[in-house]
Order: structure tokens, then sequence, then C-alpha cells
């Protein structure tokens, strides 16, 4: 069984902090992307889509407590 994408982000984000785990993720998409890897693909993009929401959501709580 492969793992979801909420899964592999939360392990990213553990082992390397949410902004370097989005930095693997779009490597991680441009490699699939070179190797014409559909289903890595669109987990890559699941993975980005995920993070990009968890970076949104760290700058708005950052703007909120500097208010």
């Amino acid at each position: 069984m492969r793992n979801s994408a909420v899964d592999i982000v939360s392990k990213l984000v553990e082992e390397h902090g949410l902004h370097e785990a989005y930095q693997i993720a779009v490597k991680g998409a441009a490699e699939a992307l070179k190797l014409e890897d559909n289903y890595s693909l669109s987990v890559m993009r699941e993975i980005k889509a995920c993070l990009r929401s968890k970076i949104d959501e760290q700058i708005k709580l950052a703007e909120c407590n500097s208010s």
C-alpha cells in the first residue's frame, strides 16, 4: 500500500521543516515530470498543494500575531 499525500507531508515537515519540505516537493514534481511518471507527479502536486496551504496558514498566523 502506498503512503497517502497527507502522510508524506507530515513526514517531510517533521524531517525538514515546512519550507524545505515544499522545496523537496517541487524537486520531486520536476523529477516525476522528467521521468514521465504521471502517478508520482499527481501525488507531488497534491503534496505541494497541502504544503502551500500550510505555508499560507503560517503566514496568516504571523500577520495576526504582528498586529
